[in-house]
């Protein structure tokens, strides 16, 4: 049912194509050849007895159009010989049990040294025998057409490999990452190390064929892809760290390895290579961090220098202020007590008359005065003032 809502779904001079790319060479040359063969039989029975040096000119005619098609194939797929030409044109035409074979093992196709094998270079017919552990991804000329695991598969004409992954768990080292931090401090993370698998399923191995990266040496494969989403990773945290942030980092109880593992680990660096159609397996391991320019030493002093004479003023901007609110406060105490013994001094002396008031305040705040200072004394009775309230109070006390 799919089968068909697919058929309907695409265009005819789509279908036409692919036909006549799968089929087209092998039925024209099948049924060509079947013509020349009924040709040939009947000018063979008709002619030959009556023209014997027909059935030679027959047969030249035959081997000269076998080798010009031959030719053109050597032409076509750069092939290094004509025997192989040859051989590919019999296998498609006349011989299908002399389709080439080729297997898969380890994540890549299995040559010799100086090996040609006519599936890596021309594509099907053949038969492609895979591995335990190992995918074989398939394209046709207007795109991916397969994926095999493993097995024994038969690939038509124009199907061409690929690629060959393996599922087994792989390891992706890294020597050496340097970067610069906010601060343009180089930093050097050695002896890195990541393991990785890939997921087991066709449109993952799709994803890993259209999403690798790309360098000047053209496509680069699925190990130096992971290396270079890794590399990037830890590039990108060391540009938005300073060299203090990065040596002793807040959040991971300053254990500086840590928070690059945690990095490596988010979620960032799982999408990009969930992108690719791998996954990481574990946690990554890293070596020491390093830091080739020598300078680093005396900059971060300097640093601290200025730090800590920013906390110093600090410290001392807020004694000076805690001087003076106690200053402040002391004041306002002595006030109300001075306050307070004036009060007590004029409860004490039941003054009746209010002309006296004046005087009496004055006495009292002169004697508080000299008992706050430490100068208070028996002589101050000999002030003018305070004999002129004395003798007043004196002389009241007669006339009552």
């Amino acid at each position: 049912m799919n089968f068909i809502k697919d058929l309907l779904a695409r265009d005819l001079n789509e279908l036409l194509f692919e036909f006549w790319s799968d089929h087209g060479l092998s039925y024209v040359a099948r049924w060509g050849v079947m013509a020349m063969i009924f040709g040939a039989s009947t000018l063979f029975f008709g002619v030959a007895l009556q023209r014997p040096w027909f059935i030679l000119l027959i047969g030249i005619a035959f081997i000269y159009s076998f080798i010009s098609a031959a030719r053109y194939l050597k032409d076509l797929y750069e092939l290094p010989e004509l025997n192989l030409a040859i051989e590919y044109l019999a296998a498609c035409s006349f011989f299908p049990r002399l389709r080439p074979t080729i297997a898969v093992s380890n994540g890549k196709l299995m040559l010799g040294a100086d090996q040609i094998n006519l599936i890596d270079r021309t594509g099907g017919p053949g038969t492609v025998f895979v591995d335990t552990n190992n995918v074989v991804l398939l394209e046709k000329l207007y795109g991916y057409s397969n994926v095999y695991p493993e097995g024994q598969h038969h690939i038509q004409r124009n199907e061409f490999i690929r690629d060959v992954v393996s599922l087994d768990e792989q390891h992706c080292p890294l020597e050496v990452v340097e970067a610069l931090t906010v601060d343009g401090i180089r930093v050097r993370v050695n002896q890195i190390h990541v393991r990785y698998k890939v997921r087991q399923r066709p449109g993952d191995i799709v994803k890993l064929n259209n999403n690798r990266l790309v360098d000047e040496s053209g496509l680069m494969s699925m190990n130096d892809t992971v290396k270079g989403i890794v590399a990037g990773a830890i590039q990108r945290y060391i540009n938005q760290h300073t060299i203090d942030q990065i040596i002793t980092p807040e959040d991971q109880y300053g254990d500086s390895r840590q928070a690059l593992k945690e990095e490596l680990n988010g979620v960032e660096v799982r999408n990009q290579m969930m992108a690719i159609g791998v996954y990481m397996v574990g946690k990554p391991q890293l070596g020491a961090l390093e830091f080739p320019d020598t300078s680093v030493d005396k900059f971060r002093l300097g640093k601290w220098k200025e730090v800590k004479k920013g906390e110093i003023k600090v410290l001392e901007a807020e004694g000076k202020a805690y001087e003076l609110s106690r200053q402040d406060a002391v004041r306002s105490q002595t006030q109300v007590e001075m306050i307070r013994g004036i009060m007590t001094a004029l409860e004490d002396l039941q003054i009746d008359d209010a002309r006296d008031l004046d005087a009496l305040i004055q006495l009292r705040t002169a004697q508080i005065l000299d008992i706050w200072s430490g100068l208070y004394n028996s002589d101050s009775k000999e002030d003018p003032s305070i004999r002129s309230f004395l003798r007043q109070r004196d002389k009241k006390d007669e006339e009552d």
